[in-house]
């Protein structure tokens, strides 16, 4: 019991101290990014800021890529005090709407009114429904354009033809990134670049294989239209 009370007589010191030092801002920001779990057993659950993310297990992730997430989330056991969250807590990386947790294993935790609609998604064979282009314009700015319908099932017919392998690659003149992301935003990619070349336009990726090596799509007649309106953008 006399043990016991030591224990916590520390633990309350601590937590004391820490509060000194952090102040009222730094301790708001520490209450933004705790998350508990609420059940540690199957089905495994997180409750974070008024949600609730409930577990599911997506082996698919790594053949697909998950969303793009920021790493400011701090899970621990419910009986962890704030000021010990980031000491004592696993970080988690959450996405810019908070729908998704992950560590980047093969368990994301989804908030609860998205997660029938992510099931549905990890059933899918192709499940991105978004195409973006991304890029930074001359006033250091990002900007963004979402593809139509069109231009996707263009997109698609670029990337079904068979690529050419260029290891040492050739000189880029331009280019723009293409983000291809699913309904809910579980799934993401970011590994697709519309590349002008002085051969002409093409789709390079990067097969993360042992070998590894840089691949270029090409464009031909309405395709390579198409490139060039986005590069142009």
């Amino acid at each position: 019991m006399k043990k016991m009370f030591r224990q916590l007589a520390v633990i309350l010191a601590l937590l004391v101290i820490a509060f000194c030092l952090v102040g009222c801002d730094a301790l708001d920001e520490m209450r933004e990014a705790h998350a508990v779990y609420t059940s540690m057993d199957p089905p495994f659950a997180i409750a974070y800021k008024d949600a609730t993310y409930k577990a599911l297990q997506c082996p698919q992730i790594a053949d697909k890529g998950i969303m793009w997430a920021e790493w400011r989330v701090f899970v621990t056991k419910p009986d962890v005090p704030v000021l010990l969250s980031q000491q004592v807590g696993t970080r988690f990386g959450i996405d810019s709407e908070e729908k998704f947790l992950t560590n980047y294993g093969e368990i994301v935790y989804v908030r609860e009114d998205v997660y029938d609609a992510a099931v549905a998604e990890l059933k899918l064979e192709d499940p991105f429904t978004e195409f973006q282009l991304r890029w930074i314009d001359e006033d250091h700015r990002s900007q963004s354009y979402t593809l139509t319908e069109e231009e996707e099932d263009i997109i698609r017919g670029i990337l079904a033809e068979e690529p050419l392998r260029d290891d040492d690659s050739y000189y880029i003149e331009d280019s723009k990134t293409l983000i291809f992301r699913s309904e809910t935003g579980l799934f993401y990619q970011e590994e697709h670049t519309i590349v002008k070349k002085a051969e002409g336009y093409f789709i390079q990726t990067y097969d993360y294989n042992e070998k590894g090596g840089n691949y270029f799509f090409p464009a031909k007649g309405e395709a390579a239209d198409l490139l060039a309106e986005l590069i142009a953008k």
